[in-house]
């Protein structure tokens, strides 16, 4: 791939991501080179949201409790807990879209669920440092961008899973992705239990 054709892709799957699906799932890719597309999409993305951390750094959120005040910082503490968390996040999103959608009766098959997942991290991954750009140069620019980039990844995303299922519309599409959330959302709170939150970066101060 061309850096032409690279990013007319990202541009078709901002602007018609049904068409960029068909792009991505035409192209024969062995399932080795689909899981190496997924580690380099989750290790960009480490490294990117290390970068945007270090420049721009993610307040703490405060939460009042009877106690008095909480101060919560869930934020990972290092690109490599980064990595493991968007690497986990996207490897159970891909199981959670393939088998969501079958039994909601699609018929998408695996190697095609991970590509179009992995072709949409590395969308995200430019989308991460067009971002950072912008927000150092306008900062209130950066922050729509932000809110630009969370509509096109759930847009995509819900878009991808129409097409990849053959859903005739998009109802069952957006119940597969809610659903996929939830279990993603419980599969790393089991992951979180297993290696301790504090590993992953929290940091909680009252």
């Amino acid at each position: 791939m061309t850096p032409d054709s690279f990013f007319q892709l990202v541009r078709e799957t901002i602007l018609n991501p049904a068409a960029a699906a068909h792009q991505v799932m035409a192209v024969t890719i062995s399932r080795e080179n689909l899981w190496l597309a997924v580690l380099l999409a989750t290790v960009l993305s480490a490294i990117v949201g290390g970068i945007s951390q270090a420049i721009v750094p993610v307040e703490p959120m405060v939460v009042e409790t009877v106690e008095g005040p909480v101060s919560l910082n869930l934020s990972p503490s290092s690109p490599m807990m980064q990595g493991v968390f968007v690497g986990a996040s996207l490897v159970l999103m891909v199981f959670a879209l393939y088998f969501t959608g079958l039994a909601l009766g699609g018929h998408g098959t695996f190697p095609a669920t991970l590509a179009l997942m992995a072709w949409l991290q590395v969308v995200m991954v430019v989308l991460q440092v067009a971002t950072l750009v912008v927000m150092l140069a306008v900062p209130v620019l950066g922050a729509f961008l932000v809110m630009v980039s969370f509509v096109v990844f759930l847009r995509g995303m819900c878009v991808f899973v129409k097409e990849l299922h053959g859903f005739a519309g998009l109802g069952r599409a957006v119940l597969t992705v809610v659903l996929a959330f939830l279990g993603v959302a419980f599969g790393l709170a089991i992951i979180l239990l297993i290696i301790g939150i504090g590993a992953g970066g929290a940091d909680i101060n009252v």
